[in-house]
């Protein structure tokens, strides 16, 4: 690019916007060196020709943008004002935070209009919440993809999945490695692992279900077992029934 940016490790504050205002700058005075308060801008044809840097102007930043990381104190007060930020940038994007204190958003997920979660609940590694969407109390989405227009009950955690739109989650349920399709219901205190769920399937409280395939339509009784299991579609599994595919099946 035209300008080579240097930054020094202690640099954890400074913000996107607040560095495009110094590339403004820098641009603006035709400089071909800027010095920050821990860092350098340098036109990059002026870096590949040049062997020293004798003087230098420089760009004052604010005092907040920049903060040295020396102990653990400093490293929780980051913490706190990196927090701030995020929940700050989505409140400005329509999306309502119960509770900042108790919520933890990473820097890398993407939460779009109109979402609204509750307290304690922590969205992480790259997870992608879709337009209107609810998230209660005390719950775990991390690295995963959830629709428009999904619900999410209490004390729910969901990794390495797929959730589709209109889907209605409710308490208690634990969803890893899975793929929930479109219009689904999964009543409180269900476990999904390593399954797909096709379009419109019901599943009833308490049910284990891994490794299995579920086609559309379906509904799963109340305390039914399906493991390594293919329920076709529109199909009723009973309360309280066990489908065991043996490995050797086919």
């Amino acid at each position: 690019g035209e300008y080579t940016v240097i930054l020094m490790g202690n640099i954890p504050l400074i913000t996107k916007q607040h560095l495009k205002d110094i590339l403004h700058y820098v641009m603006l005075k035709n400089m071909n060196a800027c010095k920050l308060k821990a860092g350098f801008i340098f036109k990059t044809e002026y870096l590949k020709d040049v062997d020293e840097v004798f003087s230098v102007d420089t760009y004052n930043l604010r005092s907040n943008d920049f903060f040295e990381v020396v102990n653990f104190d400093a490293l929780e007060f980051v913490k706190r004002e990196i927090s701030k930020r995020i929940f700050g940038y989505y409140l400005k994007n329509g999306v309502f935070i119960e509770d900042f204190n108790s919520c933890q958003i990473d820097a890398n997920v993407q939460i779009e209009y109109g979402c609204r979660i509750k307290k304690a609940t922590s969205i992480l590694d790259k997870a992608k919440i879709g337009q209107n969407s609810k998230i209660a109390k005390n719950s775990i989405i991390s690295s995963s993809e959830i629709g428009t227009d999904v619900t999410i009950g209490d004390n729910v955690i969901i990794k390495n999945s797929k959730i589709g739109s209109n889907v209605k989650i409710a308490d208690g349920i634990i969803i890893e490695d899975s793929n929930i399709a479109n219009g689904c219901e999964i009543l409180s205190g269900c476990k999904i692992f390593n399954s797909q769920i096709d379009q419109g399937v019901l599943v009833k409280e308490f049910c284990d279900i891994m490794n299995s395939n579920i086609k559309k339509g379906a509904s799963i009784g109340i305390m039914a077992r399906l493991i390594r299991a293919d329920v076709e579609e529109n199909y009723e599994v009973f309360d309280g029934k066990v489908l065991i595919r043996k490995l050797e099946d086919k």
